[in-house]
């Protein structure tokens, strides 16, 4: 995040109080800027790659000591320190080391995982909010309805053998008889979420600080053509390209960016938020 505090205005003396009851954190979106957001609306496979291996060449702190960068295993991390070391890449990875360490994927499974991810967001999609990309759908038993779109591509890229060989695997005969309104469900190895377990979770860990449904620069192109007076002769032609960005206050300056959108004033609801052009060039007509 960066702040933003609306050209020369300093930063409002209520976002600096921390006493019990402050309302500021309602107003903390008026005065930051995420840089380098990622839209999980995404298809392309090389940028789920990109950002699903965040943690390339990361050295890890264990409980048992700092565990160097490994070279093309990319770690995906529960908690921040975890107990033991990594599970993937060890000889003979012990049951502790399994219950108790981390996860460093290969770049073969995080380029599966990223395939798997981008058939979610293809099958699913577009997904409107965070929450439509994160949680299950509600309707009748289905893939869509039991798990969130990365648990169902985790689960088909089957990247967590490993960890299978301390679980049992669930079958709907056995869990059928516990009542369960959804059998499906129920279904699946019973050491799912252990720490050798690869979850949504886990790489929403990674990732979740830098997703978005929606970006907030655009690209606009523009063309134009000036003719001669009977029309049917094209004089000059040109052609640029604008990148605009959209900031937290409102078209008319008059509202605050803090106000809600029921109180603001025609002209804001209408309009919303403003648009800055922070970038603009001609393109040669070979650009387009």
């Amino acid at each position: 995040f960066r702040p933003y505090n609306r050209g020369s205005k300093p930063t409002p003396e209520i976002l600096r109080e921390t006493a019990a009851g402050n309302p500021s954190y309602q107003y903390l979106a008026a005065y930051l800027m995420q840089a380098g957001g990622f839209n999980i609306n995404s298809t392309s496979e090389d940028a789920w790659k990109t950002v699903l291996a965040a943690l390339d060449d990361a050295e890890i702190e264990t409980v048992s000591g700092p565990e160097a960068a490994a070279t093309g295993r990319f770690a995906l991390l529960r908690v921040r320190r975890p107990a033991e070391k990594a599970i993937d890449g060890a000889v003979i990875p012990t049951r502790q080391n399994r219950w108790q360490g981390y996860r460093r994927l290969s770049e073969p499974q995080i380029a599966l995982l990223a395939k798997e991810v981008v058939k979610e967001i293809r099958l699913r999609g577009p997904f409107l909010s965070l929450a439509d990309f994160v949680n299950r759908s509600i309707g009748p038993e289905a893939e869509t309805t039991t798990k969130g779109a990365i648990q169902a591509a985790i689960e088909r890229a089957d990247i967590n053998n490993t960890m299978k060989l301390d679980g049992k695997e669930l079958l709907a005969a056995d869990v059928v008889l516990n009542g369960y309104p959804s059998a499906m469900a129920g279904t699946g190895n019973n050491a799912i979420y252990a720490p050798g377990m690869i979850s949504q979770g886990d790489v929403l860990s990674v990732i979740g600080s830098r997703i978005t449904a929606r970006g907030d620069t655009f690209r606009i192109r523009g063309y134009g053509e000036a003719r001669d007076s009977t029309g049917s002769k094209v004089l000059a032609t040109a052609w640029c390209e604008a990148v605009v960005q959209r900031v937290p206050d409102y078209v008319d300056a008059t509202d605050q960016a803090t106000i809600r959108f029921t109180d603001l004033n025609r002209v804001n609801q209408r309009f919303g938020r403003r648009y800055e052009i922070v970038a603009f060039r001609w393109l040669n007509p070979r650009e387009v």
